[in-house]
This record gives C-alpha cells, sequence and structure tokens, in this order.
C-alpha cells in the first residue's frame, strides 16, 4: 500500500506560555484534527538547534487512495 505524508510545524510550549507564536493550537488538538480528516498520527520530532527545543514537527500518513484534496505536505495552521 502507498502512503501520502504530512509534515505540520509547530512552536514549542515553554510553561504556560508559547515561544513566539500565541495563537497557534496545541500538538494534541492538531493530532485530534488530523484524526477526524483521515490521517493517522506517526511521530513527534523535537526541533532542537543550539541545545533549546523550537518546533515539533508532527508526522502524519494516510493511504493514497484516501487522500483528501485539500492534504498538502509540509502544511502548517493558520
Amino acid at each position: 500500500m502507498k502512503y501520502t505524508y504530512k509534515f505540520v510545524t509547530l512552536p514549542v510550549r515553554i510553561g504556560t506560555k508559547l515561544s513566539k507564536h500565541p495563537n497557534h493550537p496545541s500538538y494534541q488538538d492538531v493530532i485530534n484534527e488530523h484524526a477526524k480528516q483521515g490521517w493517522r498520527f506517526v511521530q513527534l520530532l523535537i526541533e532542537c538547534p543550539a541545545a533549546v527545543p523550537t518546533e515539533y514537527v508532527l508526522i502524519f500518513e494516510q493511504p493514497t487512495e484516501g487522500l483528501e484534496p485539500a492534504a498538502q505536505e509540509g502544511s502548517r495552521p493558520a
């Protein structure tokens, strides 16, 4: 079976604050929203330049046959 992968980047939360982006959803909300659209959560990577976590990269997969027309690789939340 062939799969399509989608990568969603979110800023890291620091305590109760968001680093630089106060209006971004939590990674939990993003995972749940993508699951409703038929995407399967695969992995969460933490980007750490200079040993300081700055972004989460959420990786989703979906069988190519079930891909929704609006699905784009490398998307970012609105």
